[in-house]
């Protein structure tokens, strides 16, 4: 069930500033032998040509304030800078196009902020030391989106994983996978309540039930839970198990309560 979180949520950190060698060029405003206001430095390679650049705001030889940094890989930030350090609100332009807009602290993502990538992916919540953490919003390539509690860009606590094809999920998580109460409710009306354990749950043997998920699997498991399916057009009766199961059937104590079978709509068979 867990879908797998783009790497770039715990690697995607910003380039390292270059330290200043000879050629280097600082054009600007200077206060006791310092660099202070407004002023423009560019960093070159041993061949002369120009690596990196940074123009905005200088406080005694350091950049702070509001500032645009160009680096060697292409990565670009704009926003505030404390004490030569991106600290506060800013923009971050990866070289490989992902971006990030949001709140700075010591060069890290740190606070709220967006993480936008190339391929269509968007994270939309908190950040804690360049990681993932606290509430927030995955929505994933194909329209697959996760709302719910991050530690160390893993999902950890209350959450909902809601499918694009209408199926959706909601429970508690663990290191990332379903653990704990949850409830798993079908597009087709069918619905599993009950424990999880790393992604797995008692599977159902209704043939309305038995298909693959959006992920790709389909966890046959143990534990105690609430099925009722409510589409199986060969078996279906009203029924609803409440009780143990083993490997995908009910095993152990449990209750089955029959309801009136539906009646069929007008336009379906």
């Amino acid at each position: 069930m867990a879908r797998c979180m783009d790497a770039a949520l715990t690697s995607m950190q910003p380039a390292k500033l270059k330290a200043e060698a000879e050629g280097d060029v600082y054009q600007g405003e200077w206060k006791d032998d310092k660099r202070h206001g407004k002023g423009v430095v560019t960093y070159v390679s041993a061949r002369g040509s120009v690596v990196e650049k940074f123009e905005g705001d200088w406080v005694n030889g350091k950049m702070h304030g509001q500032g645009k940094y160009q680096y060697a890989d292409g990565g670009v930030y704009e926003g505030d800078w404390q004490d030569g350090k991106m600290h506060g609100r800013g923009i971050y332009v990866f070289p490989n196009g992902n971006t990030y807009d949001g709140e700075w602290v010591n060069d890290m993502k740190e606070g709220y902020g967006t993480l936008t990538y190339q391929n269509g992916e968007k994270y939309d919540g908190y950040w804690k030391q360049d990681k993932v953490h606290g509430q927030g919003t995955l929505v994933y390539t194909y329209g697959d989106k996760f709302i719910g509690q991050w530690v160390d860009a893993k999902k950890e606590g209350e959450g909902e994983l809601i499918y694009s094809n209408g199926d959706r999920f909601k429970g508690q998580w663990v290191d990332d996978r379903a653990s704990g109460h949850g409830l798993f409710q079908y597009s087709n009306g069918n619905r599993y309540e009950g424990q999880w354990l790393d992604d797995k749950r008692p599977a159902a043997q209704s043939s309305a039930v038995r298909r693959k998920r959006v992920d790709g699997s389909f966890d046959r498991g143990h534990g105690r839970g609430l099925f009722a399916c409510a589409e199986d057009r060969v078996n279906w009766d009203g029924s609803v198990y409440d009780g143990e199961f083993a490997y995908g059937r009910k095993d152990g104590l449990g209750s089955q309560r029959r309801a009136a079978p539906c009646s069929v709509q007008p336009g379906k068979s």
